[in-house]
């Protein structure tokens, strides 16, 4: 489908608004990704340090 394409019944503008609904979506979609990736390697790394920490300890 073409950026001009219009959706079947709706008018160019609700096709606009759907399609830019769509991307803040998706954008925001992939920024929680993000985030959980982060959290997760964060998560990953403490965990890490912990480990040789108890490991050095004993």
């Amino acid at each position: 489908m073409t950026t001009n394409t219009t959706l079947p019944g709706f008018t160019p503008r609700h096709t606009r608004l759907s399609r830019h609904t769509r991307e803040l979506g998706l954008k925001h979609i992939a920024l929680i990704k993000a985030q959980l990736a982060e959290q997760a390697r964060c998560e990953e790394l403490q965990r890490t340090e912990k480990e040789a920490q108890r490991s050095t300890a004993a």
